[in-house]
């Protein structure tokens, strides 16, 4: 199978953050091959972009980031649509451009709790994300306009623009590059579902999200055990 693209989700996909603070020289080195294959090379996650550049510290062809709310391809902005948070709310977290600030010290607590990064104190502007707290899941409905990723179990809420996503922000890629061909994809988690059902050649990680598993082309070794570089040389796409 010959690939344009290949996309990588950065938590336990490249790196595994309670063993390293970035990716690992192996994976590094592979991106490295296959961009000098000619293969466009890029990540698709919640982070910003800044912090992909420190967890992935080579050059990338494109970055997917915000969950698709803004993304960067070959150093030209192609999509920027920030969002507005609800008012009413005191503890949240705002996703900007460069750095994810924390409104309260309890939104900082609740970050570290529940997962999400918290850089700074304050609220982004322009924000892109927003992330808030114990919202009931009977009250989803209220928040129709927006994009909306729910984590039930610590009755979390992401939101961010409408007509932005992950799905449609690998969409943007392809059309920035023109190409139809069967693109690559590396995920984990819960929020690469919608990738997975909707893309037919992705890899589930050796941990990942069980429903994932269903839908993958399979599912190679964990991150900590290089499972993205198992799985390329599995496809023949490095020696």
């Amino acid at each position: 199978m010959k690939y344009e693209l290949i996309i990588f989700d950065i938590g336990k996909t490249l790196y595994d953050k309670n063993f390293s603070a970035r990716a690992s020289d192996c994976v590094l080195h592979d991106i490295e091959a296959l961009r000098k294959k000619g293969i466009k090379v890029g990540v698709c996650t919640m982070r910003t972009i800044q912090h992909c550049k420190k967890v992935v510290p080579v050059e990338l062809d494109f970055y997917i980031s915000l969950n698709g709310s803004y993304i960067i391809c070959e150093g030209e902005v192609i999509v920027d649509k920030p969002t507005l948070i609800p008012l009413g709310y005191i503890d949240f977290l705002s996703y900007g451009k460069d750095f994810t600030c924390y409104s309260t010290e309890k939104a900082k607590i609740l970050a570290d709790v529940n997962g999400f990064l918290a850089d700074r104190k304050g609220v982004a502007s322009p924000a892109y994300n927003a992330v808030l707290f114990d919202i009931p899941a009977d009250k989803l409905s209220s928040y129709d306009n927006y994009t909306t990723e729910y984590w039930a179990n610590t009755a979390t809420l992401s939101l961010q623009d409408k007509n932005t996503s992950r799905v449609i922000g690998i969409q943007e890629v392809l059309r920035f590059y023109n190409t139809k061909l069967p693109l690559l994809y590396f995920g984990d988690g819960p929020n690469d579902s919608e990738i997975f059902q909707s893309y037919h050649d992705c890899i589930c990680m050796g941990d990942g999200y069980l429903k994932l598993k269903k839908y993958a082309l399979f599912q190679t070794k964990t991150c900590r055990n290089e499972g993205v570089s198992f799985a390329l040389r599995k496809l023949g796409l490095l020696p």
